[in-house]
């Protein structure tokens, strides 16, 4: 008895993947071949839902925005935190799959499950995805919309060590970045002189 289910851990642990690297809280580089190097054919996207982004498409804040009656600002600080939430539940973390047959160029897609648990059923209820049209969670969105407007994000330049907007052109076209709370930028950060006059 013993032996037989040492066995069956042994399998299911076999069948758990690592997630390396939290690209958005929708899509994931997860190591399905256990050399913890992400390949192209190793981006996984959870199925059925939709999430707040850090870098949301045009279709996305087109279609949300009016919608949920929220700026293309409060949708990126809101996939700020959806960024967190994920990266917290996930990253470094092993996960079972089970494959859909949708394919696109960016992704598998996959049920997700950690825990024993649906990932897309836990973001569902954090107030950060949107299943059908449909915002899961809408008292959970409102208290995240409240705390995401306080974040005041700004994009910090690391080659040039220049905080923007999140609107500014010249921090959009910067390859070296990254959006984080003012808060939290260096003491030694400078504004950029084309948003911040």
């Amino acid at each position: 008895f013993i032996l037989i289910a040492f066995s069956i851990f042994i399998l299911e642990q076999g069948k758990s993947k690592e997630v390396l690297s939290v690209i958005t809280p929708t899509k994931f580089g997860i190591d399905l071949n256990g050399d913890r190097i992400i390949d192209n054919n190793e981006i996984i996207c959870a199925s059925d839902i939709e999430s707040f982004s850090l870098e949301p498409t045009d279709i996305f804040i087109k279609k949300y925005s009016p919608r949920l009656n929220i700026t293309d600002i409060d949708i990126i600080d809101l996939g700020y935190l959806a960024q967190e939430f994920a990266q917290k539940e996930l990253q470094n973390r092993k996960v079972n799959l089970k494959y859909t047959n949708k394919v696109s160029s960016e992704c598998k897609y996959a049920h997700i499950k950690i825990r024993d648990k649906d990932y897309s059923e836990t973001l569902l209820h954090s107030g950060f995805v949107i299943r059908d049209g449909q915002i899961g969670d809408e008292n959970k969105f409102k208290q995240e919309l409240d705390i995401s407007k306080k974040l005041n994000l700004v994009v910090l330049n690391h080659h040039s060590n220049k905080y923007h907007t999140l609107k500014c052109e010249y921090g959009q076209k910067a390859h070296d970045k990254v959006i984080l709370p003012f808060k939290q930028l260096p003491k030694d950060a400078l504004a950029c002189n084309f948003c911040h006059q």
